[in-house]
């Protein structure tokens, strides 16, 4: 049984209504979500669509420029404190050990923590991401999932009510990438927190989501289409079987609509996959 100082203060619900956000071009346009306490979205689109730009609307990490970004029905706050984020690179700081850098994510104004308390929370996280005799270690000395288990521990140490994880896995080779989406599971069955995950991976979103938001670049979008192009719900429930056959359908759409297509029938390892032209 977990303590309960490691689990959130609550999941809470999020809503976009009408998100815009431009820099030199439109990034995102008139995006609407509703995404449900406890709910785990994928957000999938092609590179420079605005995926971690909406993943930084939802943080409070920018701002956007027409429309709202609402947690609990509450305006989202400059780095809302509701919220933590998990980024591609473990970003630790090399001269700290893994329980440090943790340590780094516990929080300093909402709640003072005894010496006792801090240390029972540290030792509770790294458990939680199975790194419980490797806190003593620095990074260099870890391997990148290792280091990636600490970077989630770190964003789950102040109890957040919203996970937000652009690309966190990316960088991982293929099978400690598989370790680390069932670990997220793990993790989100013990700190039941709204995930929001920014992935290139169609497989890691249908395994990991109930639903998977797919945006377009709205560069190669005609007029003034929105950015989201579709909202899928995946089917089962998790944990799913990786090649479950009702996963098909929605997995061939899905690489439609990022504009591949499958150039020879076959499971998900085997297939070749081919973009088509611009």
């Amino acid at each position: 049984m977990s303590d309960p100082s490691t689990r959130a203060s609550r999941a809470l619900p999020l809503t976009l209504r009408g998100v815009g956000r431009r820099f030199e071009r439109d990034v995102l346009r008139g995006v609407d979500l509703e995404v449900e306490a406890g709910e785990i979205v994928a957000v999938l689109g092609p590179s420079g669509c605005g995926k971690s730009t909406l993943l930084r609307q939802l943080g409070g990490l920018d701002s956007p420029d027409t429309g709202t970004v609402l947690i609990d029905d509450s305006p989202a706050q400059p780095a809302d404190q509701r919220c933590a984020v998990a980024f591609q690179e473990p970003r630790l700081l090399p001269w700290r050990t893994l329980r440090d850098n943790v340590a780094l994510g516990l929080p300093t104004t909402r709640t003072k923590l005894s010496k006792q308390q801090r240390h029972d929370r540290l030792t509770e996280l790294l458990d939680l991401v199975h790194l419980g005799t490797a806190g003593h270690h620095r990074p260099r000395e870890v391997s990148g999932g290792m280091a990636q288990r600490a970077s989630l521990a770190r964003a789950l140490a102040r109890r957040p009510s919203v996970l937000l994880l652009d690309e966190p896995f990316g960088a991982l080779d293929a099978l400690t990438r598989l370790r680390m989406q069932d670990l997220l599971l793990d993790v989100h069955d013990e700190v039941p927190t709204t995930v929001v995950l920014v992935t290139h991976d169609v497989d890691e979103a249908l395994y990991l989501a109930d639903r998977i938001v797919l945006l377009a670049d709205l560069a190669q979008s005609a007029g003034g289409a929105g950015s989201v192009t579709r909202i899928a719900t995946v089917p089962g429930t998790r944990r799913r079987d990786r090649d479950a056959p009702e996963l098909a359908q929605l997995r061939h759409e899905l690489y439609e609509g990022l504009g591949v297509f499958r150039a020879h029938a076959g499971n998900t390892t085997t297939s070749t996959l081919t973009a088509t032209s611009a």
